[in-house]
């Protein structure tokens, strides 16, 4: 729980999910960030105002569709397995820390901005990569399946949330993906930087 906590007063205190994991977007996608960044303040203040988030994107079937196809939706809150959360908060033990802590009720805003901001750009900028338009063009389903598979892998990627199970031989086993995520400050965001 040190290390992870560790992880989550840096990830809070740098400011890294604009300026490190989004950074590309930051600067090629502007007003897309500028607009997931002011979904995330609003999830940062309040976990209703995730709730609502979460269910807005929902209604969108292109929401559905690209987190079929791959597309990283980290989760915050209690009870959420470590795998589905942001690298910066990956464990539920700033979730237990009393309000009274002062550090606590903090990081919990932060992981809740950081995880939300990322999901945010995320689906804005996928949404701009798959318009009705281009859709209409796909000649097969198959071609519409890879369509959608390769956006959630480029948003995954320019994000910093790169699959690690496609890391050649040592990705493929979870006991070794879970040593990086012990050993290793960010090994999703490491994988991402190499895939670039």
């Amino acid at each position: 729980n040190s290390v992870f906590l560790a992880k989550a007063i840096r990830g809070t205190l740098d400011f890294g999910a604009v300026l490190r994991q989004n950074a590309v977007f930051t600067v090629a996608r502007p007003f897309t960030t500028a607009k997931s960044f002011g979904q995330a303040l609003k999830s940062a203040l309040s976990e209703d105002a995730v709730l609502r988030n979460e269910q807005l994107l929902e209604q969108d079937p292109k929401y559905r569709t690209l987190v079929q196809y791959g597309m990283r939706w980290n989760k915050t809150g209690q009870d959420i397995a470590s795998d589905r959360r942001a690298e910066a908060f990956m464990s539920d033990f700033i979730e237990k820390l009393p309000k009274a802590s002062i550090i606590g009720p903090i990081l919990r805003a932060s992981s809740r901005f950081h995880t939300h901001f990322l999901n945010n750009v995320r689906f804005n900028v996928a949404k701009t990569l798959v318009p009705d338009e281009l859709i209409e063009k796909t000649k097969s389903q198959g071609e519409l399946e890879d369509l959608y598979t390769q956006v959630a892998g480029f948003v995954n990627i320019f994000t910093g949330e790169a699959d690690l199970k496609t890391i050649p031989i040592a990705g493929k086993k979870k006991v070794l993906r879970d040593i990086m995520y012990q050993t290793m400050w960010a090994p999703r965001l490491w994988w991402s930087r190499i895939y670039l």
